[in-house]
């Protein structure tokens, strides 16, 4: 049996911004309409998986493990965010009998309360999000809707006849302010 654990980390980092760079008084304005909480809505891969095995894919891993439900982020001043995660999922899979190719899932959210603090500069709708020792990632925001797309950050384990390859797939955010 193989275990594979599907961590919600963030590989952010965020950078302070100086005097010459920005209008303070746009920042502030900006900020306003940020500081608050958003709630994680969507955790999403490239590809479709049928992780609950109820007959139908998705990309998001909240509709197909039940995890992740309760991560938010807070947006505290004007440069620091802070991201928390309270679970993640521990799937195991198991090859089916007779096949090379076909899984069975057993899904657990994993109850795990992480914090982790991170900085951005804000330009219009576009964020820039640093977590310290991280390669800094964007972040773009419409209306209440903050979506953060993280490269290669999701492991992909692909059987091809008597070897195993792991590939990295994109990984999509998506928070939605709460009122």
């Amino acid at each position: 049996m193989k275990k594979i654990a599907f961590l919600f980390v963030l590989m952010l980092a965020f950078t302070s911004c100086n005097d010459d760079d920005v209008d303070f008084s746009m920042e502030e304005e900006e900020t306003a309409l940020l500081e608050g909480r958003w709630n994680l809505t969507a955790f999403r891969t490239e590809n479709a998986y049928d992780l609950n095995e109820d007959g139908t894919a998705s990309n998001d891993l909240i509709v197909e493990t039940g995890c992740y439900m309760e991560d938010f982020l807070q947006f505290i001043n004007s440069s620091t965010i802070v991201f928390t995660s309270r679970s993640f999922a521990n799937i195991e899979l198991e090859i089916v009998t007779g096949t090379t190719d076909e899984y069975e899932y057993t899904i657990t959210c994993e109850s795990q309360t992480e914090l982790t603090n991170a900085t951005f500069t804000a330009d219009g709708d576009t964020l820039e999000i640093l977590v310290e020792g991280q390669t800094p990632v964007e972040g773009t925001i419409n209306g209440t809707t903050l979506t953060i797309i993280i490269p290669d950050s999701f492991p992909v384990e692909v059987v091809e006849g008597d070897g195993t390859a792991t590939l990295t797939e994109d990984v999509t955010f998506v928070y939605t302010k709460e009122e």
